[in-house]
C-alpha cells in the first residue's frame, strides 16, 4: 500500500535512487548535506511515496513566505500510471495552501 510522508535523512539512498532512475538527480542540489539543511530550514518540504518502506516517489516543496515551488516529482517507472504523482501534488499542494502562498511555481521536465 502506498503510503505519503515527510522524507527523512534516513531515506536519502531510497530517495537519491529514485531520483537517478528518472535522470533527475543533480549533486549539486541533491546530495545529503544539503537536503539534511533544507530539513532543518524547512519541514516536511520533501515528501516521499513509500510501498513496504520502500521509496517510489518523490516530491520538493522550496520558496519562502511570498512565493513556492514544486519541483523534483519523480516516480519509479514500475509505479507509474497509478496516480502515486497526482497524490504527491495533491500533499504538496495542500501544504502551500496550508501556508497562504498564493503564488505557487512548478518545474516539470519529462524523461
Amino acid at each position: 500500500m502506498i503510503q505519503i510522508k515527510d522524507y527523512q535523512l534516513i531515506d536519502y539512498e531510497g530517495l537519491k535512487a529514485n531520483l537517478q532512475a528518472a535522470d533527475m538527480f543533480n549533486a549539486n542540489w541533491d546530495n545529503q548535506g544539503n537536503l539534511e539543511r533544507k530539513l532543518a530550514k524547512h519541514p516536511g518540504s520533501i515528501l516521499v511515496a513509500t510501498d513496504d518502506g520502500n521509496i517510489v516517489g518523490n516530491v520538493y516543496i522550496v520558496g519562502d513566505d511570498f512565493q513556492m515551488l514544486i519541483f523534483r516529482l519523480a516516480v519509479r517507472e514500475d509505479y507509474r500510471e497509478q496516480g502515486i504523482g497526482g497524490v504527491l501534488m495533491d500533499e504538496a499542494e495542500r501544504r502551500i495552501k496550508e501556508k497562504r502562498i498564493d503564488h505557487v511555481w512548478a518545474f516539470s521536465e519529462r524523461t
